[in-house]
């Protein structure tokens, strides 16, 4: 996911107002737009019959535009960065025809309408009328020319109800297929069943997918090869093959190259999405039915971050940091994100924070003989709000707050300044507008104790960074920033809303590359990331010496965005954070503005 303005930022294509119509789902591609720590390389794969260029786009997407060499007849599939496909096109000097969405998610669909604006007559295919711009709805076996190139549409509900993978041959050709599998498969994974169940996704990659030649070469929709593998080696630790192909991954991605294409045979060697009838696999989750297998593994995906084995006893599942009485509780969810449980130690009530994956969140409020009575929501996106309405079914009488009616399951909505009172523990509400409009804080603190306070700040403040204005603007960050969480007292603990650490602290290098705290921090995140241990919380005074969004009024950020005006150095950090990619060694700024930035394009 990454950083778009022409060239595809998140801002950009979420902005507007119209933009929001869009169903909470999307937000999951949005939330995680983030920093990559090299520049993603663009990739093309030759054969007689097609050609297939991997397009990155945002911070982990992948664009395909698909050759017919015969007729040099094209298409192109899921086509978030229009602009980077036209230059595509203009490069290859090919005729585009035809757009492949496989579904209707905003990092999938949504350069969609911009394409048709600029090369109008394209087809628009897809399986679902939320796609947007759709010309021809597909369904399963459906098959249509591309040149002389046959596309054969597979129907594959469950990530979304109307998910398509295009399976591609030509005739009379040696050459391997080619299917373009979306949010469906991944190397080594697959999607979340956000529209459907374990029963559909056995039956998408195992009987329709798995069922196509071995050697098909799979184009998937997102870089998440590395995450995958992690966890298919947690699945089967003595996996030979698992460990192998992590290794080459890491070294590709560190390199800035593809992990894509995989092949339908080897995805049977190490996802352990299709080793469901594996004995290794069912071993794990004391399964042996393969559709419970499948069931079990999503879940137990959903919810991991970190192989047990390598974390010491005290972080196997959260990371606890005491507050006085108060105990916070860290626990790493979904990608990138947190979640976390406020605890007061002596009544045992507990305050959840953004549960976004509510079973883990109750499995550990059992564990610990917790009483669950309420949530406090940051904002409505979907990987913080998704799991209020599932506790509420399950907690009794439980109150879900928060400043925006966009909220999942909300009980209660909170104002600017509103105090509430869990036993010794206090919350006060701070309205932080801009990411979202309806964006609140907690500030954290208990009775009668010295102990340094917590503040939860989702993703207006992050370690080393700020989030995205996608419904606001640099005044409305400033104020958050400065204002607000600025003015409370310099030793509060920050409890960010994800694991973005590195990848802002790359950019506050390239802000002020001689600013000896960004590099010591750098260097201290990069070995708790090494150690597969969070970075949370810093501290607001630590922000203040390394977080550019908080340090506007210093000689090199402003010489950086040569602007003097505190509010207009905010505005002009994020817009260059947004098109911000780190090259593996750091280039000098005007080698950085003319070829990460774009500025060099039409």
């Amino acid at each position: 996911m990454l950083f778009k303005s022409l060239i595809g930022s998140a801002c950009t294509l979420l902005g507007t107002a119209a933009a929001f119509k869009i169903a909470p789902v999307e937000v999951k591609a949005q939330a995680a737009a983030l920093l990559h720590s090299t520049v993603r390389k663009s990739h093309l794969v030759e054969q007689a019959s097609m050609r297939v260029e991997l397009l990155p786009a945002l911070s982990d997407n992948y664009m395909y535009l698909l050759i017919d060499e015969d007729t040099r007849e094209a298409a192109v599939v899921d086509p978030v960065e229009p602009i980077k496909v036209v230059e595509a096109v203009r490069k290859h000097g090919v005729k585009l025809t035809t757009v492949l969405t496989t579904h209707h998610h905003w990092d999938h669909a949504s350069g969609n309408e911009k394409m048709v604006k600029l090369m109008p007559g394209l087809r628009v295919c897809g399986g679902d009328d939320r796609v947007d711009a759709i010309t021809k709805k597909v369904s399963h076996s459906n098959t249509f020319k591309l040149g002389s190139l046959n596309v054969k549409c597979l129907f594959t509900p469950c990530h979304t109800t109307g998910h398509i993978c295009y399976f591609v041959t030509k005739e009379n050709s040696s050459d391997p297929p080619a299917v373009f599998t979306g949010d469906t498969l991944f190397v080594a994974g697959c999607g979340k069943f956000f529209e459907g169940t374990a029963e559909q996704m056995y039956k998408a990659l195992i009987e329709i997918l798995g069922r196509l030649p071995p050697e098909t070469r799979v184009y998937c929709g997102h870089e998440y090869t590395v995450s995958n593998l992690k966890f298919a080696r947690h699945v089967e630790p003595h996996n030979e093959v698992i460990k192998k192909k992590l290794a080459w991954a890491k070294e590709k991605c560190s390199n800035g190259e593809p992990t894509i294409p995989s092949t339908l045979a080897d995805e049977f060697t190490f996802n352990p999405f299709m080793r469901v009838k594996e004995k290794s696999v069912q071993d794990h989750v004391k399964q042996t039915d393969p559709i419970e297998t499948m069931r079990s593994l999503r879940k137990e995906k959903d919810g991991f971050r970190v192989p047990k084995e390598t974390l010491s006893e005290a972080l196997r599942t959260v990371l606890r940091m005491r507050v006085g009485i108060m105990k916070v509780k860290v626990i790493s969810i979904l990608e990138d994100n947190y979640m976390y449980l406020i605890i007061e130690e002596q009544s045992k009530q507990a305050i959840a924070v953004d549960p976004a994956v509510p079973h883990r969140l109750l499995e550990i409020v059992k564990r610990e003989g917790l009483c669950l009575t309420a949530v406090l929501t940051t904002h409505h996106h979907w990987d913080h709000a998704r799991g209020n309405e599932a506790l509420l079914k399950e907690v009794p009488d439980l109150r879900v707050y928060g400043g925006d009616e966009r909220i999942g399951g909300l009980t209660d909505k909170v104002t600017d300044a509103q105090e509430l009172k869990f036993s010794s523990i206090n919350v006060r509400c701070l309205f932080t507008p801009c990411h979202t409009s309806g964006h609140m804080c907690y500030f954290v603190w208990e009775d009668e104790c010295t102990d340094a306070p917590a503040v939860f700040t989702g993703d207006t403040l992050f370690i080393g960074g700020c989030g995205r204005f996608i419904e606001g603007t640099a005044e409305q960050m400033y104020h958050n920033l400065t204002q607000v969480l600025g003015s409370l007292p310099q030793d509060t603990k920050v409890f960010c809303g994800h694991e973005y650490t590195i990848k802002n602290l790359k950019f506050a290098m390239l802000v002020e590359p001689e600013n000896e705290k960004v590099k010591e921090m750098l260097s201290w995140a990069r070995a708790r990331d090494d150690d597969d241990k969070p970075t949370v919380p810093s501290t607001l005074i630590e922000e203040f010496e390394y977080n550019p969004f908080l340090r506007l009024s210093e000689e090199a950020v402003q010489k950086f965005t040569g602007k003097t005006d505190p509010i207009e150095v905010m505005r002009v950090l994020r817009k260059e954070k947004d098109k911000f990619k780190k090259p593996k060694e750091r280039l000098p700024p005007h080698a950085m503005l003319a070829l990460e930035w774009g500025l060099l394009r039409p």
